[in-house]
């Protein structure tokens, strides 16, 4: 999953690789690896549901068709996705538009 996002760079980078104790509260790390951490730990334990928003910021084009194969071939769960991402139509499911809190059309 760590490659699948991007994030074994970051790890590959780091002295200890995976063994690396991060702040706690997040400190000295960006915006882009925490929201990778988080991708990962929704994702690690194949969860039968899986409820995401937004997955995809911060991430490189390469990275979000990584994601989405992964999505699509090996996990078992069933995802509700909430994105404005256009990558998204690459899932090939249900898309629903939602406006004002009303669903407006089924894409």
């Amino acid at each position: 999953l760590a490659d699948k996002t991007g994030l074994g760079n970051f790890i590959a980078s780091e002295e200890k690789g995976y063994d690396t104790i991060l702040d706690p509260t997040g400190k000295r790390i960006s915006k882009h690896i925490k929201q990778k951490i988080k991708l990962i730990r929704a994702l690690a334990g194949k969860p039968p549901l899986l409820l995401l928003e937004d997955p995809f910021i911060d991430l490189s084009v390469n990275e979000k068709e990584d994601l989405i194969k992964y999505l699509k071939n090996e996990s078992n769960s069933t995802i509700i996705l909430i994105s404005n991402d256009e990558i998204v139509n690459l899932l090939n499911v249900e898309v629903y538009k939602i406006s004002e809190g009303n669903i407006t059309q089924k894409v």
